[in-house]
């Protein structure tokens, strides 16, 4: 699980980017920091940045 300060972070990142990329950006900025979601995150949650962070925080894991 990742902690809620970088789960804030990466979501700020997000705020820049429009939102039919935001999928693809949020998989990268993930990968980066060494971590991945294990489903595709619900498209509702990409347009709701505050429920994104806590569904970041809750369902990273590792990468391995």
């Amino acid at each position: 699980m990742i902690d809620w300060d970088k789960a804030q972070e990466i979501v700020r990142l997000l705020e820049v980017v429009k939102e039919d990329s935001r999928r693809d950006t949020l998989r990268a900025l993930l990968k980066a920091e060494g971590y991945r979601l294990p489903r595709a995150v619900p498209t509702d949650l990409l347009l709701d940045l505050h429920k994104l962070a806590e569904y970041i925080r809750l369902n990273t894991k590792r990468s391995e």
